[in-house]
């Protein structure tokens, strides 16, 4: 996604429900929430948010980090989408992704899975995309300014590091 994507993709997941857009951390146990996506490289967690619809429950869980004195979103039994944002350096268009786990354990290690509610609001952004979006590679979508951006001679660098010229 370039810029104008990640901007249509936003608006599109603010209409699906009560949506925040929430930092990778925070120096309390309540997460920080975002009113404008940062620029890329403007401050240390730029680039992966967290997508949480608070219609859905429960809220999510922070975790401490001791090492750096901050709280994380516990990813794996929050109800939260992972958006990993693309990010262009140089001539090259880095991928990002969206995300979530559906299963977890809880703390007797008895595995769970998260509430059908959830899964089908992450499908929902998924069918977005998937129509929205031109399908490029076995799981990679990229919007129409990505596209114009690769069809303008630039490069698309995918998760895995690959670089995919024009």
């Amino acid at each position: 996604m370039n810029k104008d994507d990640e901007k249509t993709f936003i608006e599109f997941v603010k209409r699906t429900g009560n949506v925040s857009v929430l930092r990778d951390r925070s120096q309390t146990e309540d997460p920080s929430e975002i009113e404008v996506l940062p620029e890329p490289f403007s401050e240390l967690s730029w680039g992966q948010v967290w997508l949480y619809n608070r219609d859905i429950k429960p809220n999510p869980t922070m975790q401490y980090v001791p090492q750096q004195k901050h709280y994380v979103i516990e990813r794996f039994q929050s109800p939260v989408i992972e958006f990993s944002r693309s990010f262009v350096k140089g001539n090259v268009m880095r991928a990002g992704r969206i995300w979530a786990e559906f299963k977890f354990y809880d703390k007797n290690e008895r595995l769970n899975t998260k509430d059908s509610v959830f899964q089908e609001w992450f499908d929902q952004l998924v069918n977005w995309v998937r129509k929205n979006y031109k399908h490029v590679d076995s799981l990679t979508y990229a919007g129409p300014g990505a596209v114009a951006f690769r069809t303008e001679g630039g490069e698309w660098e995918t998760l895995a590091g690959q670089r995919q010229k024009p």
